[in-house]
């Protein structure tokens, strides 16, 4: 089992790399561009907030691929789903993750 404390920390080592790269999340521009998924085009940001960019919403998503509905986690489906439902305009990243699931931010401009 991975501990807490290690996730957070690879979490902020994301950031500061991220920071470095000026790396921005996905922004969705074509809701029929989700169909094409997998992969989630989502970059690992960890704690980086990117300057324009505000944090919204946070979600778990399975990366497994063994998820099924009805469990906390999104399966990849329901994912799709979400950000249809979203719409274009908004960016979604990667903020931490585990061995199974991960935590994708959603943002939207500022």
């Amino acid at each position: 089992m991975r501990a807490i404390e290690e996730s957070e920390a690879e979490a902020v080592r994301a950031g500061e790399q991220a920071q470095k790269r000026s790396r921005k999340p996905y922004v969705l521009k074509s809701v029929s561009s989700v169909d094409k998924w997998p992969p989630a085009p989502f970059p690992f940001i960890g704690t980086y907030v990117p300057k324009g960019w505000k944090e919204v919403e946070r979600v778990m998503c399975d990366s497994s691929g063994f998820g099924s509905p009805g469990e906390p986690a999104l399966t990849l489906g329901q994912l799709q789903e979400y950000v249809r439902g979203r719409g274009v305009g908004f960016a979604y990243a990667i903020v931490n993750a585990g061995f199974f699931q991960v935590a994708v931010a959603v943002y939207e401009r500022t």
